[in-house]
């Protein structure tokens, strides 16, 4: 029972760092090919988030290369401070706009880094209590 359960954790901790690693592939690759551009805060919406730590969510209005505009909302909320007619960086793929994410390390990079960490540590811990025997 003990060896299922360590090949079980490790099993789900490679997962962790295999989807981490392709996630930030994928990201590397979206904002090597994507337009650059910047957005303008035109609404911003508030939640209470963990521990009630007020959190934002910028709704967001920018103009492609073509001249049409659209206006991203995002579904998540950031614990980081925007202000009205704030301009932020944002990139959205050539052909499907509205598939537009703002330009921070944070929004792009961190999640992929955060999975790759947890995968890591995991394999880590897996590896020590193989050791512990």
């Amino acid at each position: 029972m003990k060896y299922f359960i360590l090949i079980l954790s490790s099993l789900l901790t490679l997962v962790f760092l295999v989807t981490g690693v392709k996630f930030f592939i994928d990201t590397w690759k979206f904002k090597k090919k994507a337009i650059h551009t910047t957005a303008t805060v035109i609404e911003i919406k508030y939640a209470l988030g963990r521990n009630n730590v007020k959190t934002q969510s910028p709704v967001l209005s920018f103009t492609t290369t073509k001249g049409d505009k659209y206006k991203y909302d995002p579904d998540s909320f950031f614990p980081v401070t925007y202000k009205l007619g704030q301009e932020i960086p944002v990139l959205y793929p050539e052909q499907q706009p509205a598939l537009v994410k703002i330009n921070s390390f944070r929004a792009l990079y961190l999640p992929p880094l955060l999975l790759i960490v947890l995968g890591l540590v995991g394999i880590g811990v897996s590896w020590w209590l193989y050791q512990k025997k």
